[in-house]
């Protein structure tokens, strides 16, 4: 990678450039079955650069992408008109008086004016999501004098709409019990007033309102308001952000360096990925850097590649996610006709370091120890209270952490560990301690906590030779993982799979037998066994060519029997030409079963595709069908139908100038839910698609 640089800047250039541009739009709309329910564009844009320099080559990619995304924001009217459409009853009259508390609700939220107290607020608002969930949703989904539709209609307006009153509820009760006097009326007048543009369908307001409240709560986090409880409220207003809308970018760089020097190629690849969306949830930064080397013979060859990827989440909240990780991998193949071979060995490992595990690691305990009774002493040292430093010593002393890890119970010690942090902050929240000390003791305490980490090592073999007119391969492979910091997720797995492959003058038969072992050997519980085969015939015929696949897989757990299941498939795949058109049509049929678990019925997935393509003007027309149903099956062979997919896609890909690529596609899915008609839905997806090269 060095010896690259240094040519690409001291070679003299041969230059020579391409620029690729490419616009990408999609457009879709959701609709379920009481209208229009959501809205997606997406736009996206690529550069790509190419140079070659000496025996250098170098390719530089710029991609963004922009999303726009939103929901409905059906309010308390539509719902209404939506029970209007019910006969004359009892139901109807149940749901018009739940609607009415509701609205009587809301009314004395807004007569209140922007005095009205977080109390007042919060009974308000438990009035109306009461009113919603009791005696509106329950009622309908316990009702059995509707039909299928009627009730899918109500729910799957009123659903979305409780659970916006609802999370503001939980909001307005976090700050009425976690937020100092002093700021909670500006805190309340701002949600009074997302509580009424929500009422109102003001979704440009509403969305104001939400981002309002992020900022103020990042403000007043452990100063006015409790840092945990900041955050729970943080979690629920990002949440009703994104649901209503998504608004943000991706963009993507990409730098590849590729020389070879001395018979050695070497090639490098760098990264940075940006993601900056209005919800701060979704923002995060991404670097990656790989690095590889190889070499190849008349018969053999081999390879090194080395890669690391840093991964950084700017939300608070998201903190546990953020990522380091690391990848070895050394590769060597042999290739001599008709015999074949290669193997590899990889080293993995992936480090979190705001993630908190859940055991401190047998290596750490005597490091550990000491740092406890070090902060021990911190504590004592601060000369706090009498009854706040027995609290704080009996989480740390030899009733808490210490006594646990001398004990052996290393994942205990990291509960009591984590009850010290909150303790803590809890004096610092009643005055008892000062803010310096309080974080002191607090970031001392998380350099005991473990971070999780994993570790993983595998080694794959494959061996290939003739047998019996065909091909055979036997495939090897052991996997270790382990996790440092929380022991009973450590694991073997071991996998051997025989594959054949005969060609005969018209026709081809192929197949395999799979074994598989996961062995944890701190939760035997979990361990687990598979067994699966396949096998399928493709003959050629005159009128086209007509595949037929079996499959069996069946997966036992020793020590947990009610998680066996075993799946059995069978496929029927026909293709042929017809003039200058393709055509592909398919069946496969596939049955789920739990032999051990009398809860979990036999379940059958049929599917039936036809795809067929032929040339039109310049380029290619395709259009795609497919139906998916799922049933459940009975012990009497009784079937009922659960659910219902259909799929229609139509697209055209071709040249209609030189450099020029364009194509369309227009997707239409319909989704029917026999269980749940909430989840009904069509969705039409149209893309447009242009390829621009220079």
């Amino acid at each position: 990678m060095i010896w690259a640089l240094f040519f690409l800047f001291l070679t003299p250039p041969a230059l020579s450039q391409t620029i690729d541009f490419k616009q990408e739009d999609a457009l879709s709309f959701t609709q379920d079955i009481v209208g229009l329910a959501e809205q997606k564009l997406n736009l996206e844009s690529q550069f790509t650069l190419s140079s070659a320099l000496a025996d250098i080559s170098m390719d530089v990619d710029y991609t963004v992408e922009g999303v726009l995304s939103g929901v409905s924001l059906r309010t308390l009217n539509d719902l209404r008109s939506e029970t209007d459409t019910l006969p004359p009853g009892t139901l109807k009259d149940t749901l018009e008086q739940a609607l009415g508390q509701a609205e009587a609700a809301l009314a004395e939220i807004r007569n209140a004016g922007n005095g009205i107290s977080i109390d007042t607020l919060y009974h308000k608002l438990k009035d109306i999501e009461k009113a919603l969930d009791k005696q509106f949703i329950d009622r309908v989904n316990d009702c059995l004098e509707i039909s299928r539709t009627d009730k899918g209609r109500l729910l799957v307006v009123a659903k979305p709409i409780e659970q916006r009153y609802d999370y503001l509820k939980c909001i307005v009760n976090k700050v009425r019990k976690y937020t100092r006097d002093e700021v909670k009326p500006q805190i309340a007048s701002l949600l009074r007033e997302t509580v009424l543009h929500l009422t109102d369908g003001n979704k440009a307001d509403y969305i104001r309102d939400l981002e309002k409240l992020l900022v103020r709560i990042d403000q007043y986090r452990g100063e006015a308001i409790k840092e945990e409880e900041a955050d729970r409220i943080r979690y629920k207003g990002d949440y009703l952000l994104r649901k209503v809308q998504e608004q943000g970018t991706e963009r993507l760089w990409e730098l590849e360096l590729s020389t070879t020097v001395g018979g050695i190629d070497l090639d490098g690849t760098l990264t940075w990925e940006s993601d900056d969306y209005r919800a701060p949830s979704k923002d995060v930064h991404t670097t990656d850097l790989e690095i590889g080397a190889g070499f190849e013979d008349e018969d053999w060859g081999t390879s090194i590649n080395y890669e690391q990827e840093h991964r950084d989440y700017t939300d608070r909240l998201k903190d546990d996610k953020d990522r380091i990780s690391h990848s070895l991998d050394l590769a060597l193949s042999w290739d001599r006709d008709p015999w074949a071979a290669s193997g590899s060995v990889s080293f993995d490992s992936e480090s979190y370091p705001n993630y908190i595990d859940d055991e401190i690691e047998p290596a750490r305990v005597s490091q550990a120890i000491a740092a406890i009774q070090s902060l021990i002493d911190e504590v004592r040292a601060l000369g706090l209270p009498a009854a706040v430093e027995d609290d704080l010593l009996k989480e740390l002393g030899e009733e808490g952490a210490l006594g646990e890890l001398v004990a052996g119970d290393r994942r205990e010690a990291v509960d009591q560990l984590e009850d010290f942090i909150d303790e803590v902050y809890d004096a610092k929240w009643d005055g008892d301690i000062t803010s310096d000390a309080a974080q002191l003791l607090a970031d001392k305490a998380l350099l005991i906590l473990p971070r999780k980490r994993i570790r993983q090592l595998d080694i794959p073999l494959s061996c290939g030779f003739p047998f019996h007119d065909g091909d055979l391969t036997l495939d090897l492979e052991w996997e270790n993982k382990t996790y440092p910091a929380d022991s009973l997720l450590n694991r073997d797995t071991s996998t051997q799979k025989v594959s054949y492959t005969r060609d005969e003058s018209a026709s081809t038969i192929s197949g395999y037998l799979e074994r598989e072992e996961l062995v944890y050997p701190n939760a035997t519980v979990k361990n687990r066994s598979l067994r699966k085969w396949e096998g399928s015939v493709e003959n050629e015929m005159a009128c086209g060519d007509l595949a037929l696949t079996l499959f069996h897989q069946q997966t036992t757990y020793p020590h947990a029997s009610k998680k066996d299941q075993w799946v059995q498939e069978i496929g029927l795949q026909l293709d042929f030409d017809l003039s200058e058109a393709s055509i592909s049509a398919g069946l496969t049929n596939k049955v789920t079963a739990h032999p051990n678990n009398a809860a979990k019925p036999t379940s059958r997935e049929t599917t039936i595709s036809l795809d067929t393509s032929w040339e039109v003007a310049e380029g290619t027309f395709q259009l795609q069908l497919s139906d998916e149903t799922k049933r459940t099956l009975t012990a009497l062979s009784n079937e009922t139908l659960v659910k219902e997919t259909r799929h229609a896609e139509l697209s055209w890909d071709g040249e209609i100038a030189d450099g020029l690529d364009i194509s369309f596609s227009l997707a239409w899915k319909n989704v029917v839910d026999w269980n749940d008609p909430t989840k009904d839905s069509d969705e039409l997806i149209l893309q447009i698609k242009l390829d621009l090269t220079i």
